[in-house]
Formats: C-alpha cells, sequence, structure tokens
C-alpha cells in the first residue's frame, strides 16, 4: 500500500470513531436527562425536543447520585436499565476516545 492509501484509510478511520464519540455521548446526555428529570428533578416537566437538545458538556460530567438513586428505587427497573446503558456509554466512550489518540498517534509516527 502507498502512503496516500495509508493517509486515507487512517482519515476515514479517525472520522468514524469521531461519528462514533458523538453518538454515544449524546446517547449518554440523553440517558442522564432521562434520570435526572425524572427522579432528581421532578418539578420540571420536559419535551422529547429538551431532552435531544441544548447539550453542553455539563451533562457528560454532572453527577445524578445513580448509587443514591439505585437504593432508593431498587425494584425500578427502568432506572435499573439506564443506569446500566449510562455506564456502557460512559465505557464506550472513554473506548472510543482512547482509541481515537492512540489512532492519532500511530498517524502521526508512520507518517
Amino acid at each position: 500500500m502507498d502512503s496516500e492509501t495509508i493517509e486515507a484509510v487512517f482519515a476515514i478511520f479517525f472520522m468514524l470513531l469521531g461519528a462514533a464519540l458523538i453518538l454515544f455521548i449524546t446517547l449518554l446526555i440523553v440517558e442522564k436527562k432521562k434520570v435526572h428529570y425524572r427522579y432528581t428533578d421532578t418539578t420540571k416537566n420536559i419535551s422529547f425536543h429538551e431532552y435531544c437538545s441544548r447539550y453542553n458538556g455539563g451533562w457528560i460530567y454532572k453527577d445524578i447520585k445513580l448509587r443514591e438513586l439505585l437504593r432508593t428505587y431498587p425494584d425500578d427497573e427502568v432506572l435499573q436499565r439506564r443506569a446500566k446503558n449510562i455506564r456502557l456509554y460512559q465505557t464506550v466512550s472513554l473506548a472510543v476516545f482512547i482509541l481515537m489518540m492512540v489512532s492519532a498517534v500511530i498517524r502521526k509516527a508512520v507518517g
């Protein structure tokens, strides 16, 4: 393979990883918002549009006190499923980010 082909493969791979990262972060934010507004802040009734808009980095790191909620509502299957999804999306987002950084370093070393 020539160098142009390798560069194209790395560029496509990096863009796909970036799209995957955006997707998983979006899913993470939506799940956190659903848990927060259903269990913690029940006074605010938000629409579906508000779940899917107004993204900011604060929701990625927002502490929604998931462990306390799981202790408070131990039999709530919806909460347990959402907690599992939140952990999954956090793990996958971190893994994709690390893979992006490793691929960028490899690309720099190869090129």
